[in-house]
Order: C-alpha cells, then sequence, then structure tokens
C-alpha cells in the first residue's frame, strides 16, 4: 500500500507548482513562435509547450513553381539547343529521358546541366531544350508513353507496312540467330541479361533499328532471344488466337500424328490471319532448323515446345481448378511441339524456299538502299544537266553579243 497523505503529498505539491511555473516562463518566452505539447510530460498529469520549427505553407510552395512554370511558358519561342559535353558521373544519377541510373562517362548538357545517357542523346535533342527545360521535363514522361510503342501492341500494327506481312523485329532477330546462334548451348531456354535485354527492348520501342551484329550493341544471343520472347509475349493476342484452342485441344487428343498434322494444316492455313500465319511460318521454320542443331545447342522440338507453347497459343480464361490449367498448358506445349518438328510439312516448305526466307529482311533492306541511292543519283544528274544546259546558254548568248552588234 502506498501513503497519499501527509509529508509525501506536500512534498509533490510543491515540485509540482515549481515545474509548472517553469512552463510558464518557457510560454512566456516563446509567445511568438508556434508550439505543441509534448506527449511524454502530458502523460504525467501535465503538459510542456516547445518551439518547433515553422511548418512550410505547401500551396505558397506550388504556386512558386506554377509561376516559375508559367514564366518559363513565355519564352517557349526562342529554342536554344542543348550543347551536350562528356560528363564523368561519380556517383549514380538518373538519366532525365530514360529514367536509368548514368554512371561514369555520360553526356551533360553544358548550359542547363540536363543529364542523359549518350543513347539518348537524341531523344533529348528532339522534346527537350535548355530554356523550356523545367516545362518538358514535367510532361516528358507523358508524352514517352503517349508515342506509339512496339511490344504490347497488336502485331497486324506494324507487319502490315512489311512486303512479307512479318514483323521487322521478328526478322532482324531470327536472322542473327540463324547467322551465329544456331549452336550457342541452351539457346531460347536461357534468358540473357535484364539489364540489356531491358534497354534493347527500349531501343525497340523508341523505333531505332538497334545494332545486334556480333560488334554491334547488343552482341549477345541471349539478349536477342530474351527480347525475341518477350515481343511474342507481350502481345495482346497470341499468333494462334484463343477461339482455336479448342479445335486445337481435340486434334492433339488424336492418336494418329499424321491426320494431326493435316488437321493443323488445314487449321493453320485456312482460319489463321495473313500476318499471324506468315510470322508464325517464319519463326516456326527457324525453330525447326534449331531442333535440326539440338546435338549441339541441346534444345530439341519438346524443349522449344516448353518455351514457346504457352506464348504462341492463347489459352481460354484460366479457372480455378489447377488440373484443368496444367492439362491446358501441356496440350500447348504437345501442340507447338509437333508444329515444330513437322513445319515443312505443314507450311509447304523446301530448302530452297526456306533459304530465300530466312534472308527476306536483309534483301529488302540492300534494295531499298539501292533504290534510294539511284533516286539519289538520278537528281544530282538531272541537277547537273540543268546546270550544263544553263551554263551552255550562258555562252552562247555571250558569243551571239559582239557577232549581232557586226
Amino acid at each position: 500500500m502506498y501513503d497519499i497523505g501527509g509529508d509525501n503529498a506536500s512534498i509533490k505539491s510543491s515540485k509540482f507548482s515549481k515545474l509548472t511555473n517553469s512552463a510558464k516562463k518557457i510560454i512566456k518566452s516563446s509567445s511568438n513562435k508556434k508550439l505543441f505539447k509534448d506527449k511524454k510530460t502530458r502523460s504525467r498529469g501535465f503538459s510542456v509547450t516547445l518551439p518547433v520549427k515553422p511548418i512550410i505553407d505547401d500551396h505558397r510552395e506550388e504556386r512558386r513553381r506554377n509561376s516559375i512554370i508559367e514564366s518559363s511558358m513565355s519564352i517557349t519561342n526562342e529554342v536554344i539547343p542543348h550543347v551536350f559535353i562528356s560528363h564523368s558521373y561519380i556517383k549514380p544519377t538518373k538519366c532525365e529521358i530514360c529514367q536509368e541510373l548514368c554512371w561514369r562517362k555520360e553526356i551533360r548538357c553544358k548550359t542547363c546541366g540536363f543529364r542523359c545517357h549518350e543513347r539518348c542523346q537524341a531523344q533529348a535533342e528532339k522534346i527537350t531544350s535548355c530554356i523550356v527545360n523545367k516545362v518538358q521535363k514535367a510532361n516528358m514522361i507523358s508524352e514517352l508513353e503517349s508515342q506509339k510503342k512496339l511490344f504490347g501492341t497488336t502485331i497486324s500494327t506494324y507487319g502490315i507496312n512489311e512486303i512479307d506481312f512479318i514483323p521487322a523485329i521478328v526478322k532482324s532477330c531470327i536472322n542473327e540467330v540463324e547467322k551465329r546462334g544456331l549452336d550457342v548451348e541452351g539457346i531460347y531456354r536461357k534468358s540473357g541479361n535484364v539489364i540489356k535485354t531491358r534497354n534493347l527492348v527500349k531501343a525497340y520501342d523508341c523505333g531505332d533499328i538497334p545494332d545486334i551484329s556480333e560488334n554491334g550493341d547488343f552482341p549477345d544471343i541471349p539478349v536477342i532471344t530474351s527480347t525475341l520472347k518477350q515481343y511474342f509475349r507481350d502481345l495482346p493476342e497470341a499468333l494462334i488466337p484463343e477461339r482455336f484452342f479448342e479445335t486445337i485441344k481435340e486434334i492433339i487428343d488424336m492418336d494418329d500424328e499424321i491426320e494431326q498434322v493435316h488437321q493443323i494444316k488445314t487449321l493453320v492455313i485456312e482460319k489463321l490471319p495473313k500476318i499471324n500465319y506468315e510470322t508464325l511460318k517464319f519463326l516456326c521454320i527457324h525453330l525447326n532448323n534449331v531442333d535440326a542443331h539440338s546435338d549441339k545447342n541441346l534444345m530439341t522440338s519438346k524443349n522449344l515446345g516448353v518455351v514457346f507453347g504457352p506464348t504462341l497459343i492463347g489459352e481460354a480464361k484460366k479457372t480455378e481448378n489447377s488440373q484443368n490449367n496444367m492439362i491446358s498448358t501441356v496440350c500447348r506445349v504437345r501442340t507447338v511441339d509437333l508444329i515444330i518438328r513437322c513445319a515443312k510439312e505443314i507450311f509447304d516448305y523446301n530448302s530452297d524456299e526456306e533459304k530465300n526466307h530466312i534472308n527476306m529482311a536483309m534483301i529488302n533492306d540492300i534494295e531499298n538502299t539501292v533504290n534510294e541511292k539511284q533516286t539519289t543519283n538520278n537528281a544530282f544528274d538531272n541537277v547537273d544537266t540543268n546546270n550544263k544546259n544553263s551554263n551552255k546558254s550562258d555562252r552562247n548568248a555571250i558569243d551571239v553579243g559582239p557577232i549581232a552588234q557586226l
């Protein structure tokens, strides 16, 4: 039992009065400052107010930022380009274009300090300038997101612009693998470096033509194959859409493989859209060639079916029954395995056509380059002819003048 009366009570009351008096002095000395109550002292039966740092007015800060933006918008007619110089970043700094880290030797604007990667310089010069940097930097991310991207769009968006109805990214990646990647162990099974793959995807998304050759910016075969797989994985609709899934399921349950090939051939040829058919044909003929080198790369058609099955064939909506989902996955893997093994029969393909088809993209690029050069040369020839004719007419006028006077 505690004694709450007598001398102890008088001692406590005197201590309490001293503390309250000291608190009053603090209040008087800090009357012009914002105060708060200490929770620890309040729990003992009294409160003490202490001075604190004034809180910044958020609205005032917002108004200040808006005034800066308005003042910079008033001079948007004066466009001063960035003056980029080489700069070594000691600390990792975010690139103001792609938001990735700048490290070691990159570039920055000498005038306004704009920071970006060397590979992002063209994009920076296109959408920013020194004067309106504060305005455009705020809208930069939304502008980049609003641009048309390659990954995640329907295959018809880009395939329709090609002569052979095959997207350029599919042709470039497969052609490079055909050149120097068929003997790479675990091809299409092993994933490439995550950062390099992400950068290659961004390069394609920005509309660039990245150099994926052996001496280029992205020479790693696993990075190229990972990018190709991601392209097919990000398609809103698979090459073989989900509306064909039930038919495929019935075909793959047949015991006769010859009949399976016949039914798959009928399904692919007669019902798939042209762009889907040509792209699937180009890919499966290539994967058939990969399977032919399986003694070195260890990737048989069955292994490739495991990699590409869930990607190339659309699946009906998943159910809560995990067993049904597993059966669905196995069905798609077996179907892609069959298509790869019998690709030449399903697509009516011969070796000469295969050789020409694999190099179709390179031939088209060469033809376009030759046509452009011919057009340029013809234009220069026309200019030279006109100049010669004009010079001749001037000379005739000069020569005839004195004779006419005689």
